[in-house]
């Protein structure tokens, strides 16, 4: 399970420092600076998004996003429903469930019809579609996931989930669970544009190169992404993080560890954003570039609402940049940020287990996996020799309408 959530990849040579850092910032909230990073073509002010209201349909399919906040509460059974009204136009939803000291898992979502869309009973351990069919404290659930899961259908969908304690016993009948409920009309799934926070640690920011690194990881995902029609906007910030932060995963979770931070850095105000973490290195996962908080990733504040990439793991051992290493580092931004918008890797590293796509080749051995799926952009390791790295860089057009099906991707 944590592989479907790690780009596992390998560290190469270093280069020579560069002395640039981020140029001018202006004061933001909790305690952040903040650039807005230049792109290419500008993003809309509100990227498309009309304002949250209250669960009331847009005045006609007006491209854009919605953000519903309700609650569900269990049954004697261990067992709570969420309904997600969707009208005319609407292209996906997104589910984020959280609940003071309980573990969820969605177990199957129903169409306005009565039928079964998506049901955990009917995915095994071969194949991955949604981590929202695994317990957390935090469950993510996008629907459509595919385009073979076909177009949404006007009127309330039925989400089914278990609710246990932490304990991982029934949850008492009555526990409340909290619901975040999105939805988005997006009349070209062609064309996107990601709104994302890049949070740089302080301390980074003041090494030699390390800013101009993040600034050039930031280029390659762009470019990694434009063949697919997503555009990748993104907002550089700085703020003071511990150099090592926890994994986004494990029961652990309970304990705190990083998920108040995690929590702080994701309540960007918005709800259209995400969240990307750039942290010295992850405690517990030596030699792991990257991870995200989801397959999918929530677009509302959570203790697993980022993604986070090791700075340190790219830089080596002398902790100095070359540019190779800036642009795995941006390799490891689009492949994290991949997981985050629903995809898993087309094999995990076992060898033994698969996505969901036909058009992601299936392997049973290392070597062959390596040359049939090497340079997807989602494959689980970097690969490299003599100090030169392949280029996992490539989606599958199943894989890139999964990204543009995403409810954050407007």
């Amino acid at each position: 399970a944590i592989l479907a959530l790690w780009g596992c990849r390998g560290v190469s040579t270093s280069g020579q420092p560069d002395t640039s850092l981020l140029g001018a910032t202006s004061a933001d909230s909790a305690g952040m600076d903040t650039e807005v990073y230049p792109l290419d073509r500008p993003v809309p002010p509100s990227a498309g998004r009309p304002p949250d209201v209250g669960g009331a349909p847009p005045s006609g399919p007006v491209d854009g996003m919605i953000t519903v906040r309700s609650t569900m509460t269990s049954t004697t059974q261990g067992t709570a429903t969420a309904s997600v009204r969707v009208y005319e136009g609407v292209a996906s939803f997104l589910v984020t469930a959280t609940g003071p000291n309980t573990m969820l898992r969605a177990r199957r979502v129903v169409d306005p019809n009565g039928v079964v869309v998506l049901d955990r009973a009917d995915w095994g351990s071969g194949e991955n579609i949604t981590y929202a069919f695994q317990e957390g404290p935090v469950n993510v659930l996008g629907f459509p996931i595919r385009e073979e899961d076909g177009a949404l259908t006007a009127g309330t969908y039925t989400v089914e989930y278990t609710v246990k304690d932490e304990f991982w016993s029934r949850a008492p009948a009555g526990t409340s669970v909290d619901l975040a409920i999105q939805s988005k009309v997006d009349s070209d799934l062609g064309s996107g544009v990601l709104l994302v926070d890049v949070v740089l640690d302080d301390s980074l920011a003041a090494l030699p190169g390390y800013s101009s690194a993040v600034l050039a990881a930031i280029d390659r995902w762009s470019g990694i992404w434009a063949p697919a029609g997503l555009e990748v906007a993104a907002t550089v910030k700085s703020a003071d993080l511990p150099y090592e932060v926890n994994e986004l995963r494990g029961f652990n979770r309970f304990a705190g560890l990083s998920g108040p931070l995690y929590q702080s850095l994701s309540a960007s105000g918005d709800d259209n954003r995400v969240t990307m973490v750039v942290a010295g290195s992850i405690k517990n996962a030596a030699g792991t570039l990257g991870v995200s908080g989801g397959v999918p990733g929530s677009l509302v504040a959570s203790s697993e609402s980022v993604m986070v990439v090791a700075a340190h793991e790219f830089a080596g051992v002398d902790g100095v940049f070359d540019s190779q290493e800036a642009d795995l580092m941006g390799e490891t931004m689009a492949h994290e940020a991949g997981h985050y918008l629903g995809l898993f890797h087309p094999v995990e590293a076992n060898w033994v287990s698969f996505d969901a796509y036909a058009d992601t080749a299936t392997c049973s051995s290392r070597v062959e996996c390596i040359e049939l799926l090497g340079t997807n952009l989602m494959f689980p390791l970097q690969l490299c020799e003599d100090g030169v790295c392949v280029a996992s860089d490539q989606l599958t057009e199943q894989q890139t309408y999964t990204l543009h099906l995403y409810t954050g991707t407007q």
